[in-house]
C-alpha cells in the first residue's frame, strides 16, 4: 500500500495572505469614495443656501405722518363766507374763507384822508408862504402898529373915524373868507379843489378872523381911552405880528419840517398797518392738499389767532422707526424698503429712507424691533418717506393695486432687507 502526502497549513501561508491584502485595500477604497460623495453633497447643499437663500429682513413698525397745517387769521373777525367743506382736496392759494371787512374799510379810508392832509401840510411848509399869505400878514402888522400908535398918542376924530372903518371892512372880509371856507369843505371833499387849496383858504379865513378881532378891539380901545394894560398888549400884538410875517417871509424852519416828516411816516405806517390787516380777511390755502378738520361756521365771530382750519398733505407722507444700534450699519439713506399696512397685510407701498438720526432715542411702544435681543440696545430713529401718489402692491404678485390709499395714522409695518 502506497502512502499519499497531505498538505499542511504551512504550506498555503503566502496564498492566504495576500487574499487578505487585498480585501483591505477594496475597503479602504469604497471608504474614500464615500466621503468623497458625502462631502460633495455638503458643498452642494452650502452652495445652494448660499446663493438661493432670501436675504435676512429687519422688521419695524410705526405710524404713518402727514405734513399738516392749522391755519389761522392773525385779526379775525366775523366769517361771511366758508368756500369749503371737510374733505374737501384744495390748491395752494386758493380762497377758503372770507371775513367781513366793512369795519376796516372804514378805518383805511380815514387812514389814507389822514396821510392825504400830512402830505398837504409838508407840501405848503416845502413851498413856503405865498403872495396872498405875506401880504395878510403885513397888513396884520400894519393895524397892530396903528393900534398901538392910538392908544400911545390918543384918538383923534380922524383915528375913531379910521377905526370904525376898519372894523366894517375887516367884518365884509371875514363873512367873505367863511363863506368861501364852508363851500371849500364840500368842494374838497368832492375833489373840486386840490387839498393845498383848502389849506390856502383856511389860511385865509384864520387870517381875517385875526383881522376883525384886532380891528374890533382897535375900535373898543380907542372908545374907552388908553391903559396901561392895553398898552402892554397892544405892543405884544406887534411883535407877534411881526414874528408871523418874518416867518412866513423866511420860510419853513427844519425843526417843522421835520415835524411834518414825522406825521407823514405814522400816517403812512397806519395805512400800511391797516392794509395788511385787510389782507388777512381773506384766509387763503397755505399748501396744497385736504381738509381734514373746519371748526368755523358762518356767521361767526372768530378771536384773532384763533385755528379755523387744518390741511393734510396727503402725498408727502413718513413713518418714523427706530432700528437698534446693532442693525444701524445696515441701513443706509436712499435704503428702499416695503411699507405694509397692519390693516391690509396683502399689500404694501413702495418707501425710501429719507433720514437717520444722529442721536439714540426712547422707543415709543410698539414703534421698535421685533425680538427679545434688541430690548437692551439703544435705537435710532429713522424716518421712511413713501410718495401717496404711487399705487399699492400685491404682496403675492407684486402687480399695482389700484384704490387702496395709505393714509396718516395707519400702523405699519416697515421691512427693511439687509
Amino acid at each position: 500500500m502506497t502512502a499519499t502526502a497531505t498538505p499542511t497549513p504551512s504550506s498555503n501561508a503566502p496564498a492566504a495572505s495576500t487574499t487578505s491584502s487585498q480585501a483591505k485595500k477594496s475597503n479602504k477604497s469604497r471608504r474614500m469614495v464615500l466621503f468623497t460623495v458625502i462631502a460633495l453633497i455638503v458643498a452642494g447643499i452650502w452652495f445652494a443656501v448660499t446663493k438661493f437663500q432670501t436675504p435676512a429682513t429687519i422688521e419695524l413698525s410705526g405710524l404713518v405722518q402727514a405734513n399738516e397745517v392749522r391755519n389761522a387769521s392773525r385779526f379775525g373777525g366775523r366769517v361771511i363766507k366758508i368756500y369749503v367743506k371737510e374733505g374737501d382736496t384744495v390748491k395752494a392759494g386758493q380762497t377758503i374763507i372770507q371775513f367781513d371787512a366793512i369795519d376796516l374799510k372804514t378805518k383805511i379810508a380815514d387812514a389814507q384822508a389822514a396821510l392825504t392832509e400830512a402830505q398837504a401840510r409838508r407840501s405848503l411848509l416845502l413851498a413856503g408862504a405865498d403872495r396872498g399869505a405875506l401880504k395878510q400878514a403885513s397888513a396884520h402888522v400894519e393895524q397892530a402898529n396903528q393900534q398901538l400908535k392910538i392908544l400911545t398918542k390918543g384918538a383923534s376924530l380922524e383915528d375913531i373915524s379910521q377905526a370904525k372903518t376898519a372894523l366894517s371892512s375887516a367884518k365884509l372880509k371875514l363873512e367873505s373868507a367863511e363863506a368861501a371856507y364852508k363851500n371849500s369843505n364840500r368842494m374838497v371833499d368832492e375833489g373840486i379843489i386840490s387839498q393845498q387849496k383848502f389849506q390856502e383858504i383856511g389860511t385865509s379865513y384864520e387870517a381875517a378872523k385875526s383881522q376883525y378881532t384886532a380891528a374890533d378891539a382897535s375900535l373898543k380901545a380907542i372908545n374907552r381911552g388908553a391903559r396901561p394894560e392895553d398898552i402892554r398888549i397892544a405892543r405884544e400884538q406887534v411883535n407877534a405880528a411881526r414874528g408871523q410875517y418874518q416867518q412866513l417871509a423866511q420860510g419853513a424852519k427844519r425843526q417843522d419840517l421835520q415835524i411834518a416828516d414825522a406825521a407823514v411816516d405814522q400816517a403812512k405806517s397806519n395805512l400800511e398797518a391797516l392794509q395788511s390787516q385787510l389782507s388777512e380777511v381773506t384766509l387763503k390755502a397755505p399748501i396744497g392738499g385736504v381738509v381734514s378738520t373746519l371748526s368755523v361756521s358762518e356767521g361767526e365771530l372768530v378771536a384773532p389767532g384763533r385755528p379755523v382750519l387744518t390741511i393734510i398733505d396727503p402725498k408727502n407722507l413718513w413713518a418714523d422707526v427706530y432700528v437698534p444700534e446693532g442693525q444701524l450699519d445696515k441701513i443706509q439713506v436712499n435704503h428702499s424698503v416695503k411699507v405694509v399696512p397692519v390693516a391690509i397685510p396683502d399689500i404694501w407701498f413702495d418707501g425710501k429712507v429719507s433720514s437717520i438720526s444722529v442721536k439714540s432715542e426712547f422707543v415709543p411702544d410698539g414703534e421698535g424691533t421685533k425680538g427679545k435681543d434688541v430690548d437692551e440696545q439703544a435705537s435710532f430713529k429713522v424716518k421712511v418717506a413713501v410718495d401717496g401718489n404711487k399705487p399699492a402692491h400685491d404682496v403675492k404678485t407684486g402687480a399695482d393695486v389700484s384704490n387702496t390709499f395709505l393714509r396718516a395714522g395707519m400702523t405699519v409695518h416697515v421691512e427693511l432687507q439687509q
